[in-house]
């Protein structure tokens, strides 16, 4: 129960999770046309799958609406034919002949169809048709039941479809009748009831049944009408004879077809005969034992079950079988005697039981061990072998033996009674006394006694545990050629352990020749760990180290060890490299040649002789200073080819650095321009411009490009009114140019505004470097005459172009003294640059004007010194471990800016002795006067770590930012004495090898391995020279193992050692002894635990590599040795013999064996080879239990034995009689303390020459083959009885034969013959069967079926017989007008034909689809007439029924097409009396049922008669087409939208609409400050702008100078924040200029406003005009009073008196108040300078509305502002047209749609997602999920999930919670409360169901800002599940709930986690009143608990 109610709670608590999870595959697009939209999806990479698409819009006022999701499938296949089949409908009813229709579609056009008819796939059909499809098939060959059409479609290209298939259920049989529950011919005895089930297609009408043979029917309840029902009732069987009984059934369906059904079974009242034959009575069993019995009955036993004690079994029924067995286990029980109770129960339910006492001893079913070896007292010593060796007897048979030496984990042997095995060596048992424990189990497992025997043993010389590396925290083991860093604070910790205590440790580290640190240390402990620290000072290089410890017996053990310590006075790696990574190499590996810091690199890993540059360069020469190279320019100019640094070391070994390029090219391009003047424009001739030149570079030209700047002249009445310099364009047009430089550019001058231009060539070089030079052309009008008089030329206008260089141009109507003027940025100093130009116009009027011009600041740095050296890149610097001082790093910085800061970064591999990164602020030296511009930057070099330290430097200048890096080697300084780094190779033997001095040989035994060290570089390899496959070689690092391989002496053994440059190093010259091992002794035979007889045979080898001496053998244990005679003589010197004796053990006793063999080598080394066997000649003892001596047998029967053997039984075979001819076989039987058999089977058949035998462990044999019972195989023929069909039975459809078979036997084998046909046999055997006999099979006229039975024993009965008729016709037809591919419409006939050989009755027709049909007129041609606008439009079924004269029907179909619909068509836009300039976007959908075969445009003028303009549309069901207007006069005209279908049905739609051609492409609007409005401080400026186009930018000009630029706002508005620092004091004039993308700009109407820094002012900080509010936002601000700088300080002096101080202290803020009536009425806001308001965006009415914000200041001064918000409430529109719910897509997929908004729409997004539409949300039942946690009350705590519904009125939660009386009693003792019973408590699991009564929301009271808070009353129920209860048994209780909840706080803006509150719950239990009690138990219960919940979403 509480496993359901914790998965109940892990569901609730899941399942919305589950429900939203998601996918990670989701595409979303966002649309560009917000209003019609058609996006094409890209499925190629997707996979197959469901899919579902959303579409979300959102407007401008923040309103979102989401259409969808709808699910789709991607679908690679979905471009084939797609297939329909019309008829027939799933699973409909067929009772005659089908003709199958359908339909096929395709986008390609379908070649044909093919049908598949029940998955014969071998044998397709071709339909007739292709879009419209038939078949006729003929069912009367096809059996009953369901039957499946699969139809594919191919197209023309020879694809073939997705098969669409269909089942329909073919009903041909009458109802049929079962009983369930109960089976044919089962025994009854009482009342009986039968239930059963009654089914037909056509639905059961009725039932009823006949005990009587059908002389009388009863009829049976049911529920009619239903194709499957139900049915019971009962039969009192007491009045009926003994012996076989029938019960017929007679079902009528709803047709009024019959079906007969029969059910047999057998009335019995006699109990079964049940007797126990073993044990007797009184006979003593134990452990496993077997019972064995008989169970006889007349008609046969079918429940024989039996009880021991607690156990219980059934047992299973073999038909003529009364035999029985029953294998019991006692072997875990202690009772003396048990009661045995066999149950029977005949067919009948007839029951006996029969109970016998069976007496146990347990005692005697123990097995006994005998311990020969070790005897008690027995010491071991050293590697001396423990061998245990015993004997184990049990009458049942041994199955192990376990042994336990002291407290060890016990070890289990198999065993059949003998054991022998070694235990341990004495160097694995501690020093002291052991006791050893040996017991048995038997093959049942029960374990025998144990038996103890007590030995001593004496322990071995000290051990050395694994060395151990410690740095820091970090252990790891010690291994050889360890490196170990000497600032890591490294340690090396040696244990030895003894188990006899240790006297002294001598420790002794060397290196070098005499370098030397020892120790000796005395000790008293049994264990002892000596630690080496590694420290600075330690020697580096090479070191060896030797632990030696002496025990308390003066035994040594000896560590030896060989290890590293890194050199810290160099910085060193295995592999060479040549290094350039400063930051003056690039990436690329450039490198810009810079003779004062030249480029400088290092190579690590090796020593330089020598360095060059390969291949060499004319750019620069390589130089070397030790292991550091410099690179020093030379003066060649351009970039060179790649090349290597290349060095080559002392040992000839060369490397190169990467490839590096240098590049020396200051060298600029020059530009020559033909006819060029620096102070006149080109005029422009032609609408076009064209400049001429040449381009040259020492170098080579790179690139050549341009651009216009431009300065445009506003032209008004003739003459330039205004002047606007343009912005300068930020990208470039590429000038093509010959080889030798000359090139030609035209520019177009046609799309170029009046005014004066600059075309700005730039050339760059191969370099980079570049040149500009400006041409100037001119594009002024002259003055023409307005209304017949000429103008006056304005004065000369003076523009500035800031482009790469600076230009002046004057631009006037007339003649200049100079037009235009270059400046050249590269002649201009770092800052800025004050530039004049003046022009002298026609009326000798001098125009002068100043500007301001930039050149922005450099910045260099570079690393100059290293205390005090000049800097070269990995330049060793010697930095002391720990010092608190070091050295320095000097930067020079080179920069016209002032540098604000020097930051550096030290980083490197992460190695101990210093900072693994370091940072900080490098100190600054300032410029001097002889270098102003030079800044100096000292980095320190303190704390670092030996290793390459690249240093990472960031220069701040300004707004400048220059990053460098450079690399330096931090080393140490120590005594070189103390150094052992030669490079060479290091021996290094561990402990365990002896080394003989006077021989000069090392010893290597089993364990030792020799080490050699090679102190080179890395990886190395190496070879052992001197001898051949002797050694395993393990290279780990630089250290080399060698391990000895196999016993031998080598001489002049040397380890070569190859380097990673192939360097070769040699040690020293050795000689090895290597002896591994003892004799290798190979027993051949006996196997241990081999069962013998009187003779063992004895064989083997034994192998040792220095020879054997000789092979002795015994087999009393030891006691007695005989050699064995090896060879034919004497042989002293062999490394390999064989031995072999047979062994007479005849005068031995049964059991034992102890064998041992003893092998002696050359060395006088001695092996042991211990066995043992098992010697048995005695045979088992057999009898038979049962059948009994009286019986008589047959068939299958249980034979049972007993068996009994002095060890074991092995095996029992059953032995077949003799045959001629064949062989006996022997089949193996399974052991039992009782074995028994079954015989009569195929396998063992029952015979009297029949024999089984039984055969012991040892291979003794007793055999079986008398027989006391009696064998006979005849019995009572089986009856046969046919129930079905009928006699004479008239048969139309396939139809079954049915019956019963009587036999005392039980079932049998039947068979049947129809007519003179072959008898078959009905698979498996029963006592009932079934056939069935498709119709197809049969002919008419009469037919006689013959059956028969043969039962179990083979013998056959008597056949019987019954006759039927048969009927195969039924009537024909089919429709043949109007065809299946025709498409009709209004009144239509359908006509066809109709045939059958007993004549027709009546023809009719269905139009809806078979739910009612109508008679047609005539019979063998027939007709129907019927208008088709009552039918649905579309494909539609004809269905046609035909009944002939004997009401036999034939059910065909036939299709009909239907189209009375016209197409359907939306249109978005335009909208009615919409405007346009010329270019109409037209917008919507359309949709036919059919196809739309035609859509366009009409466009009629609406002022004039004119011919109206068609345009043709691409027809798809997304309209989204412009229709262009501009050749069409101004004017109002109607547009109008047709759609035609195929059938000709029409539908238009039509707009108004208004074109003006002449309206400006944008407008510009300033709304804010109005005209001549006076400001002062700081203030807004806010404006409109409107246009079809992409707004780019609007620009503020003031005074005709451009001040500031912005950008448009969604909503289309504008805002400018000004201030003193972009306006001056007084009044101007200003206006905006909105600029499209196309570059057309129109400027707005201009207005005046009066300026004063001075005074009060009021600003709107977070709005612009037009913007919309959502979500209750605040709208912010700011008011204060600008005061001069001069009156401030001056009221802060002394002479300033009292009132002009206190008009000082008056400017400022009093209040801030906001109008909605233009300043009528107004409401306070704030009484200090920030203010804001909160604009309740729900509460206010949607559209405009306006804000006027006024502050008034303390001395009643006032500023004012103004805003217009826009409340937009209303969500948009979204109509999704493609793609359809449900619909299959593949390659891409077509996303169609429209939109729209009442304002205007921000974005339309389109999403496709991977997966079901359910997977992303929650189901629309479920409002929430949440949590829930409360305590005390019922239970001590709750803990829970739950759901909410029904806008979270209604929660549903499950809990789980505890009160357990440890709980209960520790609250008492809290409270100091005395402890009692707890009546109910436990784990608690329970579901609670709540209902809010009332919610309180506090914004009621306080209004919008506290929708945040509420309370809530809610009522409810609680049903819980106590486990612990007074009862002891779990329990249900329920209670009452009042739940109050406050506070209660949901955060609207929150999805996930939005709601929290507290609650206090009040609860009424209902407690269970039926206890009779004294004390008055209370059935009512209140409690109260407090709780806390927490919404998830």
């Amino acid at each position: 129960m509480s496993k359901k109610f914790l998965l109940l709670f892990f569901l609730c608590f899941c399942s919305s999770l589950v429900f939203s999870h998601g996918k990670n595959d989701i595409e979303e697009r966002d649309v560009e046309n917000f209003n019609s939209w058609q996006e094409i999806f890209d499925l190629e990479q997707k996979k197959p799958g469901k899919y579902n698409i959303m579409v979300t819009a959102k407007d401008l006022g923040g309103n979102v609406m989401v259409e969808g999701p709808y699910n789709i499938f991607i679908d690679p296949k979905s471009d084939l034919p797609v297939c329909g089949i019309t008829n027939p409908y799933t699973n409909m009813r067929v009772v005659a002949n089908l003709n199958i229709v359908g339909v096929c579609v395709d986008d390609d056009a379908v070649s044909y169809v093919e049908l598949v008819l029940d998955g014969d796939t071998e044998n397709p059909i071709r339909a007739e048709g292709k879009e419209f499809w038939s078949y006729y098939l003929e069912t009367d060959g096809l059996e009953e039941g369901p039957h499946t059409v699969q139809v594919t479609g191919y197209d023309i290209n020879g694809l073939a479809g997705n098969p669409v298939s269909v089942t329909y259920q073919l009903d041909r049989k009458q109802p049929v009748t079962e009983v369930l529950e109960r089976e044919m011919g089962m025994l009854v005895s009482g009342n009986v009831e039968f239930k059963g089930t009654v089914q037909d297609g056509n639905g059961i009408k009725e039932l009823y049944y006949s005990t009587n043979n059908c002389k009388t029917f009863i009829p049976v309840k049911i529920s009619n009408g239903k194709p499957l029902t139900e049915f019971s009732f009962n039969v009192d069987t007491t009045k009926f004879a003994d012996g076989p009984s029938v019960i017929w059934f007679k079902a009528t369906d709803m047709s009024g077809s019959t079906g007969m059904y029969s059910f047999l079974y057998f009335i019995d009242n006699t109990k079964p005969d049940v007797q126990i034959v073993s044990p007797i009575k009184d006979e003593v069993v134990n452990g496993k034992f077997t019972v064995a019995g008989f169970a006889k009955d007349t008609n046969g036993i079918t429940d024989l079950r039996w009880t021991y004690g607690n156990q219980s079994g059934q047992i299973e029924l073999v038909p003529g079988n009364p035999y029985w067995v029953v294998d019991l286990d006692s072997t875990n029980g202690k009772e003396k005697s048990q009661k045995f109770m066999i149950h029977a129960e005949d067919r009948a339910n007839n029951i006996v039981e029969v109970t016998q006492t069976i007496n146990l001893n347990q005692e005697l079913d123990k097995p006994v061990v005998t311990i020969t070896s070790p005897i008690a007292g027995q010491t071991f010593a050293d590697n001396q072998e423990l061998v245990l060796r015993g004997i184990v007897k049990d009458d049942d048979g041994v199955a192990s033996v376990k042994v336990q030496l002291d407290n060890q984990e016990s070890i289990i042997q198999e065993t059949k009674g003998i054991f022998d095995f070694v235990l341990a060596k004495a160097a694995d048992l501690a020093a002291g006394k052991h006791k050893l424990v040996v017991s048995a189990f038997d093959v049942n497992g029960i374990e025998g006694n144990p038996v103890t025997v007590e030995f001593n043993s004496i322990n071995v010389a000290p051990v050395f545990e694994a060395a151990e590396v410690t740095v820091g925290k970090d252990t790891v083991p010690f291994v050889n050629g360890i490196e170990l860093h000497p600032e890591s604070g490294a340690t090396i910790s040696v244990k030895a352990n003894s188990q006899i205590g240790l006297k002294s440790v001598y420790t002794k580290i060397t290196w070098g020749s005499d370098g030397i640190i020892e120790n000796t240390q005395e000790l008293k402990s049994t264990s002892h760990t000596q630690v080496l620290n590694i420290n600075p000072d330690s020697p580096k290089g090479v070191m060896h180290y030797t632990v030696t410890v002496t025990d308390t017996a003066d035994r040594e053990s000896t560590f030896k060890g060989i290890y590293y310590v890194t050199n810290t006075n160099e910085v060193w790696q295995d592999e060479p490299l040549v290094v350039f990574d400063d930051s003056t190499v690039a990436e690329d590996g450039s490198i810009i040649c810079n003779s004062e810091f030249p480029v400088t690199g290092y190579i690590i890993g090796a020593n330089a002789k020598s360095v060059e540059l390969f291949p060499a360069t004319p750019f620069a020469k390589a130089e070397l200073e030790g292991n550091l190279i410099r690179l020093i320019p030379q003066n060649a100019i351009g970039s060179s080819e790649k090349v290597v640094v290349r060095v080559r070391t002392d040992k000839g070994k060369v490397f190169d650095s990467r490839e590096i390029v240098f590049k020396n090219d200051s060298v600029l391009p020059t530009i020559e321009i033909d006819n060029y003047s620096d102070s006149f424009a080109i005029t422009s001739e032609e609408e076009k411009v064209v400049i001429k030149g040449k381009v040259s570079c020492e170098t080579g030209v790179g690139s050549l490009k341009y651009r216009v700047l431009s300065s445009r002249a506003e032209i008004r009445n003739a003459v330039i009114s205004s002047v606007k310099p343009m912005a300068v364009p930020e990208t470039f047009g590429e000038i093509p140019f010959s080889k030798n430089g000359s090139f030609e550019l035209e520019i177009n001058t046609m799309d170029f505004y009046s005014g004066m231009y600059i075309v700005e060539i730039v050339a760059e070089s191969a370099g980079g470097n570049k040149s500009v030079k400006g041409v100037a052309f001119r594009l002024i009008p002259e003055i023409q005459e307005v209304k017949g008089k000429l103008p006056t030329a304005r004065p000369p206008v003076i523009s500035w172009l800031d482009g790469y260089n600076v230009y002046a141009v004057g631009l006037y109507q007339g003649e200049l003294n100079r037009e235009y003027q270059e400046f050249s940025r590269e002649d201009m100093i770092e800052g800025a640059n004050p530039l004049e130009f003046s022009v002298v116009g026609e009326d000798g009027k001098t125009i002068a004007s100043k500007y301001t011009a930039q050149k922005a600041p450099s910045l260099e740095a570079n690393i100059a010194y290293v205390n005090d050296l000049p800097y070269m890149s990995g330049m060793p610097v010697i930095v002391p471990y720990g010092a608190k001082t070091g050295g320095k790093i000097s930067v020079y910085i080179d920069t016209g800016a002032s540098v604000n800061s020097v930051s550096y970064e030290f980083v490197g591999d992460d190695v101990p002795g210093g900072d693994v990164k370091q940072s900080g602020s490098a100190k600054l030296i300032k410029p001097t006067e002889d270098e102003p511009t030079r800044w100096i930057a000292e980095i320190p070099v303190v704390n670092l770590p030996v290793r390459i330290n690249k240093v990472n430097i960031t220069v701040k200048a300004g707004s400048l930012e220059k990053k460098i890096s450079g690399s330096v080697a931090v080393v140490r300084d120590y005594d070189e004495t103390t150094i052992n780094n030669p490079e060479k190779v290091f021996i290094q033997p561990d402990g365990s090898v002896i080394y003989d001095d006077l021989d000069n040989v090392y010893i290597l035994g089993k364990d030792s391995k020799f080490y050699l060290y090679a102190n080179v570089a890395g990886p190395i390899s190496a070879e052992v020279l001197g001898v051949k496959d002797a050694f395993d070689v393990a290279i780990n690092g630089k250290m080399i193992e060698l391990t000895p391989k196999t016993d031998a002496i080598y001489k002049d053994v040397v380890v070569r050692v190859k380097d990673r440059f192939g360097d070769t190093y040699s040690s020293q010259r050795l000689n090895f002894m290597l002896d591994l091992s003892n004799p290798e002794v190979v027993l051949v035979g006996p196997e241990y635990q081999q069962w013998i007889g009187n003779v063992v045979k004895l064989s083997g080898t034994v192998a040792d590599a220095v020879g054997v001496e000789s092979v002795g053998y015994s087999v009393d244990g030891g006691q007695n040795f005989y050699n064995f005679v090896l060879g034919s003589g004497k042989n002293t010197n062999n490394k390999g013999v064989t031995f072999s004796k047979d062994v007479d053990i005849s005068s031995m006793e049964d059991g034992n064996i102890q064998i041992e063999i003893r092998a002696t080598d050359m060395a006088g080394n001695v092996s042991k080879y211990y066995t043992s066997a098992f010697k048995d000649t005695t045979p088992p003892d057999v009898s038979v239990v049962e059948p009994l001596a009286t019986d008589v047998v047959n068939g299958e029967t249980l034979v049972v034995f007993k068996a009994i053997d002095n060890v074991e039984v092995a095996k029992a075979e059953y032995v077949t009689p003799p045959k001629k001819g064949t062989q006996k076989q022997y089949n193996s039987i399974e052991l039992h303390p009782l074995t028994y058999v079954k015989v009569g089977t195929e396998q063992n058949p029952i015979d009297e020459a029949m024999t089984v035998r039984f055969t012991d462990l040892a291979g003794n044999v007793s055999t079986v083959e008398a027989w006391d019972f009696s064998i006979d195989n005849e019995s009572d023929l089986p009856r046969v009885e046919i129930h079905v069909p009928e006699d004479m039975q008239v048969i139309t459809r396939d139809f079954t034969i049915s019956g019963v078979v009587y036999d005392d036997d039980g079932e049998s084998s039947i068979f049947y013959k129809i007519d003179n046909g072959e008898y078959k046999q009905i698979p498996g055997m029963g006592t009932s069967f079934s056939i069935d006999v498709p119709l197809s099979t049969m002919t008419d006229n009469e037919h006689t079926v013959s059956v028969y039975a043969v039962d179990l024993n083979g013998v056959k009965g008597l056949e019987t017989k019954k006759v039927f008729r048969i009927s195969l016709e039924e009537p024909k037809g089919a429709v043949e007008l109007p065809t299946i591919d025709t498409t009709v419409k209004d009144l239509v006939t359908i006509s066809g034909y109709a045939s059958d050989k007993n004549g027709i009755g009546k023809v009719q027709i269905s139009l809806d689809n078979g739910n009612s049909y109508n008679d047609a007129v005539g019979t063998e041609k027939w007709s129907y007439s019927v208008d088709t606008r009552a039918i649905p439009g579309g494909t539609q079924v004809v269905f046609l029924k035909i009944t002939d004269n004997y009401g036999i029907q034939g059910l065909y179909s036939s299709l009909i097409n239907i189209d009375n619909d016209a197409p359907l068509l939306n249109i978005e836009l335009p909208l009615d009396d919409s405007l346009t300039t010329g270019q109409l976007f037209v917008s919507g959908s359309n949709h036919d049922n059919v196809d739309v075969t035609e859509l366009y445009v009409t466009i009629r003028n609406l002022e004039r008669t004119s011919k109206a303009n068609r345009h043709d549309i691409r027809i798809d069901r997304i309209i989204g087409e412009t229709i262009d207007m501009s050749k069409l006069e101004d004017g109002f005209y109607n547009v109008e939208i047709t759609a035609k279908d195929k059938a000709g049905n029409i539908t238009n739609c039509s707009r108004n609409v208004h074109l003006d051609k002449n309206r400006p492409p944008v407008t510009a609007d300033i709304l804010y400050p109005l005209n001549g409005e006076h400001k002062q401080g700081v203030f807004n400026i806010y404006g409109q702008s409107e246009s079809e186009s992409e707004i780019q930018a609007i620009k503020l000009f003031i005074d005709g100078s451009f001040v500031s630029e912005t950008t448009i706002t969604d909503t289309g508005y504008f805002k400018f924040d000004l201030g003193p620092d972009l306006i001056s004091e007084g009044t101007h004039k200003y206006y905006v200029q909105s600029i499209l993308k196309n570059g057309t700009s129109v400027n707005s109407r201009e207005q005046t406003i009066t300026y004063s820094p001075v005074g009060p002012w009021i600003t709107i900080d977070n709005f612009t005009y037009g913007d919309f509010a959502t979500d209750r936002p605040y709208i912010r601000g700011q008011a204060g009073y600008s005061i001069s700088e001069d009156e401030l300080l001056y009221s802060k002096t002394k002479e300033a008196t009292k009132e002009e101080k206190d008009a000082v202290a008056a400017k400022k803020v009093a209040k801030i108040e906001l109008s909605f009536d233009n300043g009528k009425t107004f409401e306070v806001l704030s009484t200090n300078e920030k203010w804001m308001y909160r604009i309740e965006n729900q509460d206010i009415h949607e559209g405009f509305h306006f804000f006027f914000l006024r502050a008034t200041m303390e001395n009643g001064e006032t500023a004012i502002t103004r805003c217009i918000i826009q409340i937009d409430n209303t969500k948009p529109g979204v109509r999704l047209i493609a793609p359809t719910q449900g619909g299959r897509y593949n390659q891409a997929l077509d996303f169609s749609g429209l939109s729209n908004d009442d304002v205007r729409l921000e974005n339309v997004t389109l999403a496709l997602r991977k997966g079901d539409k359910a997977s992303y949300e929650v189901p629309a039942f479920i409002q929430g999920l949440y949590l829930d946690f409360h305590f005390w009350g019922a239970s001590l705590f709750d803990i829970g999930a739950g759901l909410t519904f029904f806008d979270d009125n209604v929660r549903l939660q499950v809990q789980w919670g505890q009160f357990t009386q440890s709980q209960r009693d520790a609250v008492s003792g809290l409270f100091k409360l005395e402890n009692t019973d707890m009546r109910y408590g436990g784990n608690i699991f329970g579901i609670k169901l709540l209902a809010n009564i009332f919610t309180l929301p506090f914004s009621y009271f306080f209004g919008r800002d506290w929708e945040w808070l509420y309370a809530s009353f809610a009522l409810g129920a609680n049903f819980s599940l106590f486990t612990e209860t007074n009862s002891g048994k779990p329990q249900f209780l329920s209670a009452l709930l009042g739940q109050i909840e406050f506070p209660r706080i949901h955060l609207n803006n929150l999805k996930m986690f939005s709601t929290f509150s507290f609650y206090t719950e009040g609860s009424l239990w209902f407690i269970p009143t039926d206890v009779s009690s004294e004390v008055e138990i209370q059935s009512i219960v209140p409690q109260i608990s407090i709780g806390i919940r927490v919404n998830i979403f």
